[in-house]
Parts: C-alpha cells; sequence; structure tokens
C-alpha cells in the first residue's frame, strides 16, 4: 500500500474553500471590537499555519 498516494483522499483545496465560506456565513456580521468584520480573526490565524487540516481547525474555530 503506498501511503504517500493522496488520490482517493480528501480534496483539502476543497475542504478549505467549505470551509471558508462555512465561516464566512456564521461570522456575517459580527464585528470585532475595533469595528472590522468578525471574519478575519479566524482568516488572519489560518494564513498563519502550515498545513490545511491545522488552517481547517483555525478557520473553524469559533
Amino acid at each position: 500500500m503506498n501511503f504517500a498516494d493522496t488520490s482517493s483522499g480528501p480534496d483539502w483545496a476543497t475542504l478549505l474553500e467549505k470551509a471558508i465560506l462555512l465561516a464566512t456565513q456564521a461570522h456575517q456580521g459580527q464585528r470585532q471590537k475595533d469595528g472590522s468584520p468578525y471574519i478575519l480573526h479566524p482568516l488572519h490565524l489560518m494564513a498563519q499555519l502550515d498545513g490545511t487540516d491545522a488552517q481547517l481547525v483555525a478557520v473553524l474555530h469559533d
């Protein structure tokens, strides 16, 4: 068995795109204390991390 073969694994780009869309919808209309859109918090955290699994957790953590 070739564990490096990801052809049957998840499409990480699609999962991340869906997670960002879900988080954006969930935080629609929410603002941070400084008035900026709340979604920027999980997106900034996501951008600081390596690995799609960690990025998924970051964008969905709130």
